[in-house]
Parts: structure tokens; C-alpha cells; sequence
């Protein structure tokens, strides 16, 4: 259920990139404020990730996801009533708390719902509930939209996020009693905030997370450009997103099996700069660039289930596991702010789509060098055993 939650959340994201051509179209929109709609919704995750995963280590995980889905229902059915770009916009901000509440919990709820030995495995599961919940957006919102417009979407959004409100509390146990006791806010601030590790893994998310979204929000975009029809463009788009999550169920099989994170994330990002730059900075076929893109974004997908493994290792405590996960929201929506808009200014000032792979580029290099401080950063933690007791070997 939990992770049921995270795909019905990751919908809000994905339902964009597919109706965003009718949404300029009817709204009038820029192509920048495009690129800004595409982030918005991650504001919330960029202004409060930390302060949204203290929340629910405060307040009980569970309860904090249900608001979450409340909140993120709320702020899509308004989104379906606006005639105008402001509007949207402040909708699609709503949107974003409802979703960084929603998914800030789940790794402190796995992590309390499964035994410790499937640990691995099931936050890497939990690391594809992005890609599944937007290839599910891009592959039927089309579909949707033909019978009610994209308005018909954001409502049906809606709705799934309030079908999802007495399934969780049905099936989620409540939260524990020391979940809500008199655990201190600021001090689990202060330990995730004072420790080196959490800091890495928000970076290295938000380099990822930032140009993957840049490049699959434009993907619809570019095809119609290329004479693809709306729903084949949805369709190809959907693959392209969806295979993501093989590459998140992969990242936690082969950490399982003695792979190091720091090697997956090095290899997901070379593979994003080389299949961006293919992508959008060359002029072969439209088959080989598509078959490229569909293998970046497999490899890609073993960012995030490394990132979700290592959070618990990397928390500088077991009651900061949503902080951590929190600051790595935060460092996601950061990303995630900065590049869609900053591509959509590359292709405005150039013409075209050509030189966008430069600035996606830029951020999979961070990437590199952030994988190797991770491999550093987990050897230290083996040399220094925490309260006297060994660490396992490193992720």
C-alpha cells in the first residue's frame, strides 16, 4: 500500500509533460513558463524537504501521509478549475506539498514494515515509485484528456489520491506511540543537518533528479516537433519513463549482491550525459535516438534505489530516517527547479533543442564526483563503529 501511495503521488508529476502542449495552447504559455510549470511541482520539495521528513518523524509517518494525500487531491482539483497560467501555477505549488508530505514518510515506514534482511531490496523498490507513477501519467492522460481535456486529468488525479486515504489507514498499521511522544523537532534537524552523509546523498539526487526530469518533461515536446501524434508522443514518452523503474529494482537486487551504490550512481550518470547528448545534440534517426534514450533512462533508474538504500545507513540516527529522506527531497527539488527552466532557456536562445544536452551534461559530471564522495564517505562510516558496535560492510 505504501507503495501504491508513492506511484498514485509520482502521477502528479507525470501528468504534465503529456498534456503540456493543450496547456500552452489554451493557456497561452511561454515556453519558459513551461519549463517553470514542469518544476513547480517541486517546490515544496526544495523549500521544506527537511522540515516535511521532521514533520513526520514528529508526528507519526502515517498520519503525515495521509495529509499528504488529502493536500495533494486538494491542490489537483483546483488545478482542474483555473483559465489562466498564475493560477495553474499556484495549483500545481499546492500540489507539490501534498506530494513531498506524501512520499517523505515511506522509508520510515518500510524500514518499520519490513524485516531487515528484505531491507535492501525494498527501498530499491520504493526508489522506482517515480518512474512507474509517471510512465502510468503519460501513458494514460492522453486517453483521459481526449474525453474530458487535460482538466479531466487533474480531476481524475484527484480522485485517486482520496480513493487512497481509507485504503492506507485500513491496511498501513497506525503510527507507534513513540512516533508522536515528546521527541524534539529541531534536534532531528540539527543531527541530519550536522552530518556529512545526508548532505551527499541530497546533492547527488538533486544532479540526477534535475536533469532527468528536464529531459523526460520535454520528451512529448520534442516528438510533436518531429510530426508524432499527441498519444504516440504520450505512449513513447511512457516507455521511456517506465523502463526507470527496472533500473530502480536492479540498483537494489545488485547492492544486495555486493555491488557498491557509489559504482551504480557513476555508471547511471555517464550513461545520462552520453544519452542526452545523443539524444538532443545529434541528428541521427529517430529509432536509434530512441532506443538510446529508452537505455539511458534503464541505467538511469539506479540513481534513486541507490540513494533510498543507503538513506538509513547514511542518517545520522534510526529516528532521522525521514529527515534524511527529507533533505534528499529537498536536494531533488532543487534540482529539479533549476534545470527544466534553465533547458527550456538553452532551446530558447538556441533555436532549438540541439545544445540542451550541455546543461543536463553539467549536472551528470556533479553526479560523478558525488558518487565518489559517497564511496568515501561509506568507507568511514566501516572505520568508525557507532556506539561500539561493528557496521556491515558498505553499500
Amino acid at each position: 500500500m505504501v507503495l501504491i501511495v508513492g506511484v498514485i503521488a509520482a502521477v502528479g508529476a507525470g501528468k504534465l509533460p503529456a498534456e503540456l502542449p493543450l496547456i500552452r495552447q489554451e493557456l497561452d504559455m511561454s515556453l519558459m513558463q513551461a519549463g517553470f510549470l514542469v518544476a513547480m511541482f517541486q517546490l515544496s520539495g526544495a523549500l521544506m524537504g527537511l522540515f516535511g521528513g521532521a514533520l513526520a518523524d514528529r508526528f507519526g509517518h502515517r498520519r503525515i501521509m495521509q495529509v499528504g494525500l488529502a493536500v495533494l487531491a486538494l491542490g489537483s482539483a483546483l488545478g482542474a478549475l483555473v483559465a489562466s497560467p498564475i493560477p495553474l501555477l499556484a495549483s500545481r505549488a499546492l500540489e507539490s506539498l501534498g506530494f513531498i508530505l506524501t512520499v517523505l514518510p515511506a522509508a520510515a515506514l518500510l524500514r518499520r514494515l519490513v524485516s531487515p534482511d528484505h531491507m535492501g531490496r525494498w527501498l530499491g523498490l520504493w526508489g522506482a515509485y517515480m518512474p512507474v507513477g509517471f510512465a502510468l501519467a503519460l501513458l494514460v492522460s492522453p486517453w483521459i484528456s481526449a474525453q474530458g481535456g487535460w482538466q479531466g486529468v487533474w480531476l481524475a488525479h484527484a480522485a485517486l489520491a482520496i480513493a487512497c486515504l481509507p485504503a492506507l489507514r485500513r491496511l498501513v498499521p497506525p503510527d507507534p506511540p513513540s512516533a508522536a511522544d515528546q521527541r524534539r523537532y529541531l534536534p532531528l534537524l540539527g543531527a541530519t543537518l550536522g552530518a556529512r552523509g545526508p548532505w551527499l546523498l541530497a546533492l547527488c539526487f538533486g544532479a540526477y533528479a534535475g536533469q532527468y526530469l528536464a529531459i523526460v518533461s520535454f520528451l512529448p515536446s520534442v516528438y510533436l516537433q518531429g510530426g508524432i501524434a499527441l498519444e504516440q508522443a504520450g505512449a513513447l514518452s511512457a516507455g521511456v519513463a517506465g523502463i526507470n523503474l527496472f533500473g530502480n529494482i536492479a540498483s537494489g537486487q545488485l547492492i544486495h549482491r555486493g555491488v557498491r551504490a557509489s559504482t551504480l550512481i557513476i555508471v547511471a550518470a555517464s550513461a545520462l550525459l552520453i544519452g542526452a547528448w545523443v539524444v538532443f545534440g545529434t541528428d541521427l534517426s529517430f529509432a536509434i535516438r530512441y532506443g538510446v534514450i529508452c537505455v539511458t533512462s534503464l541505467l538511469a533508474g539506479l540513481i534513486p534505489g541507490a540513494l533510498f538504500v543507503l538513506a538509513p545507513r547514511f542518517a545520522p540516527g534510526a529516528q532521522t530516517v525521514s529527515t534524511t529522506v527529507g533533505l534528499m527531497q529537498q536536494g531533488s527539488g532543487v534540482g529539479q527547479i533549476i534545470l527544466p527552466p534553465l533547458v527550456a532557456w538553452v532551446a530558447t536562445i538556441s533555436g532549438g533543442w540541439h545544445n540542451t544536452w550541455m546543461a543536463t551534461g553539467a549536472f551528470a559530471a556533479a553526479a560523478i564526483f558525488l558518487a565518489f564522495a559517497i564511496a568515501a564517505h561509506d568507507k568511514r562510516l566501516v572505520r568508525e563503529p557507532a556506539g561500539g558496535a561493528p557496521r556491515v560492510a558498505p553499500s
